[in-house]
């Protein structure tokens, strides 16, 4: 159907706009590559004389570019206008050139050319050979005229038509597929498909052209007294050597030194050949190898004057290249890279499935285990049976107070407020303190936290009164699967994808000749490194010798790299090694010198990095005692290493405590220290307070809380704190430290000189508890000291 005025009008702005949106596209990131170098190309063919004084190679240039034309027209205008250009007169040609060019690629002529192009600056090979040549025969025209006709013009002009015209089909050949960063830098993907070889051999034939004339070009140039010209034959017999093969670096090394000098272009060659063939061995040895031959022979065929003539140059393209060449992908073994690659990621993904943390299942199992220590539960009390409690323990408080009518009888009655507060959070089982009461009472009554403390002891034997299965169960699979979901989600945490440190320990690999390396990085405090490779077996010391490279790609401490087989691949595991480690010591006395202790120490490690110090007192002394703080211990010890969330195991375990028949609560004192960060934590609840020793400084951490089986919503206090090595921590049960506002003594003691023996130690401030205390109460000292790994 034959489209309308607008309809046409609208395709031609659309086509536009399309061009404008690929041209900024390639102006952007990896893709600018070609276009910076065509323009840079084209600043230095528009000041290179080639045949009686002519300058061809810019009109030939930008004749046979295509995507690349508007860069090579920037840089042909550059160039002319520099000192060392051809002249204002050829920014004329030039743009003369294009103008001719875009408007034989406009669709309405494009369409009408008996052999149609493809976009802007697309015309097919005849169209490009006839603007060349006419613009040449017109450039040629306009000297003469303007010149007489001579020798030397006539012969400018010759050079200027047949220059122009053959250069353009030479260079047409690099052009006529497009021109990729890809087929530049290289990439596992960039082997052209389907290139007939006619097609490759113009190819090849037109970027041998275009390097031949650069270097000819930068022949007499020369930067801090070295020849640009050798310097740039350097480079591309490397760049050709990585990219393409020893072969055709070799070739390329050859032809581009000749434009520079036929003597030394050997050398080039050499090296083009050696660093392409010792590849393998590694970017530092070929490139010292391939350089020092090419100095030799240099040296040998010019003797000081070839060795100080060149041998900077070569030294200098050697360094340049050095951090670039490991970056490039070999053409002539792409497709291989691309398939071990895929090997490569396919046994990375295999070896990943089969090491994947199992917390989850830990966790079922630690909680199948567990599950015959959960009793029938407890039903809620009713609203009515917990005021009737606290209005009959306030009751007995109060009747005996000489403030009872301010508390009671006031406009404000905090009293009343109070109770109603205490009712509502023992029906609902929630916990409450001397902070959540009225201001006004808080401050008047003197008898407020012990009368707080009997009315949640008798709320807590009403729960226990109340049994009845069906909600206490409910409630305790409702505990039970917050905790899956917390350990899932943890899980998540450590298996999240690092991309940016799998990409720095690619390069890394790439460095030591490991192209075709799929590296997997995962966690975000462990970290799981992952890297296979087809040529990992054979070069596990390269691996062990870049160790510290990939603790600082990763940011962490990491194990020594393990090996194994996987899918005919060579797998590497490196996982995060602790940073830290606690030394620890612990003194423990009974009451009145009995043989059972209520306290219950233990220590232990979670798969996941953690070292725990836990500290359990049960309420009294004796064989109940020891059984309550045995059963936090045993239960927090599984759950955690398991792999569990602290938070998630507590309320289990205080869960555990308040569904018993029998009275049973103990307090809990965990310290949770991150082997491979350094960072820690305490949680109490009802908990002494504990000590930090640093550097001389003493630092306290307490918290107001109850024991746990009291309430039931656990009450615990999370303190967080940094650590770094030499840190001393010190924990202690209420034996030890008898008051909320601790022992002055223990204060003293801790702030002076501590030594260097950690039980003995823990000895003198057990001896010491037992001369200010008495032996009324069960003791128990922990003291840790952190070290670095």
């Amino acid at each position: 159907m034959e489209q309308t005025p607008k309809q046409r009008t609208e395709s031609r702005g659309a086509g536009v706009k399309g061009a404008l949106a690929a041209l900024a596209g390639r102006l952007s990131g990896r893709e600018s590559v070609p276009w910076l170098l065509a323009g840079a190309f084209g600043a230095l063919f528009a000041g290179t004389p080639l045949l009686w004084g002519a300058y061809p190679l810019g009109l030939a240039l930008l004749c046979a570019a295509v995507q690349e034309t508007p860069a090579v027209f920037v840089g042909l205008c550059l160039g002319a206008v520099l000192p060392w250009g051809g002249g204002f007169a050829y920014v004329v040609v030039y743009m003369v050139a294009l103008l001719a060019r875009l408007l034989l690629s406009v669709p309405p002529v494009r369409d009408k050319l008996p052999v149609r192009g493809e976009g802007y600056f697309g015309e097919p090979l005849q169209a490009r050979v006839a603007v060349c040549l006419l613009v040449s025969l017109a450039a040629a025209a306009y000297e003469i005229a303007v010149s007489t006709l001579t020798q030397e013009t006539l012969l400018f002009g010759i050079g200027t038509v047949v220059g122009s015209t053959v250069l353009c089909l030479v260079f047409w050949g690099l052009f006529s597929r497009g021109i990729t960063a890809d087929d530049l830098l290289g990439h596992a993907g960039a082997r052209r498909e389907g290139v007939r070889t006619k097609e490759r051999l113009a190819l090849e034939a037109g970027a041998l052209a275009l390097l031949f004339f650069g270097a000819y070009g930068l022949r007499a140039a020369e930067l801090f007294g070295m020849n640009l010209g050798y310097l740039f034959s350097a480079a591309c017999s490397l760049w050709v050597a990585r990219r393409f093969g020893a072969l055709r670096g070799c070739a390329a090394g050859l032809v581009v030194g000749m434009a520079v000098d036929t003597l030394y272009s050997p050398a080039f060659g050499v090296l083009g050949l050696l660093c392409g063939a010792l590849w393998p061995l590694g970017s530092f040895y070929s490139l010292c190898i391939g350089a020092a031959s090419g100095i030799a022979w240099c040296a040998y065929v010019g003797g000081l004057s070839g060795f100080l003539g060149v041998a900077p140059e070569i030294t200098v393209a050697a360094l340049l290249s050095a951090p670039l060449m490991p970056r490039l992908y070999s053409s002539a073994i792409a497709e291989e890279v691309r398939q071990d690659r895929q090997a490569a990621e396919e046994a990375v993904e295999e070896y990943t499935d089969t090491c994947r943390d199992n917390t989850v299942e830990r966790l079922a199992g630690a909680l199948d285990g567990l599950g015959e220590m959960l009793g029938r539960q407890a039903d809620t009390p009713d609203g009515e049976s917990c005021f009737a409690l606290c209005d009959e323990i306030c009751t007995r408080y109060c009747a005996s107070c000489p403030g009872r009518g301010g508390c009671w009888d006031s406009r404000e009655r905090p009293a009343s407020v109070a109770l109603g507060l205490m009712a509502a959070r023992l029906a609902a089982g929630q916990t409450f303190s001397v902070g959540d009461m009225p201001t006004p009472l808080i401050s008047s009554c003197e008898r407020l936290e012990a009368l707080l403390g009997e009315v949640r002891l008798a709320g807590a034997r009403l729960w226990r009164e109340k049994g009845h299965g069906d909600g206490g169960a409910a409630r305790g699979y409702r505990l039970m699967a917050g905790a899956m979901r917390r350990a899932s989600e943890r899980q998540r945490g450590e298996t999240a994808a690092n991309p940016q440190a799998a990409k720095k320990i690619r390069h890394l690999l790439a460095e030591k000749g490991l192209r075709p390396s799929a590296v997997r990085v995962q966690g975000r405090r462990r970290t799981r490194v992952v890297i296979s490779s087809p040529e990992l077996a054979g070069k596990k010391e390269a691996l062990d010798a870049l160790h510290p490279a990939l603790e600082g790609a990763c940011g962490c401490r990491l194990s020594a790299p393990v090996h194994e087989a996987q899918g005919g691949m060579t797998v590497a595991l490196l996982e995060s090694a602790p940073r830290y480690f606690l030394d620890v010591a612990f003194a423990a006395g009974t009451a009145d010198g009995s043989g059972v202790s209520g306290d219950t120490l233990t220590t232990f490690s979670s798969p996941d990095g953690y070292f725990y110090l836990l500290v359990s007192d049960g309420m009294g002394s004796g064989a109940l005692a020891a059984r309550t703080s045995g059963t936090c211990t045993l239960y927090m010890e599984r759950m955690l290493a398991a792999g569990a969330d602290t938070e998630a195991s507590l309320q289990l375990l205080n869960h555990l405590l308040t569904s018993r028949r029998e009275e049973c609560s103990a307090t809990l004192d965990l310290l949770e220290f991150d082997t491979l960060r350094g960072g820690a934590a305490f949680l109490k609840s009802g908990a002494a307070a504990s000590y930090i020793r640093r550097e001389g400084n003493l630092f306290r951490l307490r918290s107001r809380t109850v024991p746990l089986g009291i309430v039931e919503e656990v009450d615990t206090e999370r303190l967080e704190f940094d650590t770094q090595a030499g840190d001393v921590v010190v924990m202690v049960t209420d034996g030890v430290s008898q008051t909320s506002e601790d022992a002055p003594w223990l204060i003293e003691f801790l702030s002076g000189p501590l030594g260097g023996d950690l039980q003995g130690v823990a000895n003198a401030i057990l001896t010491r508890a037992k001369e200010q205390n008495g032996s009324r109460d069960d003791l128990t000292v922990v003291v840790a000291r952190v070290h670095s790994a």
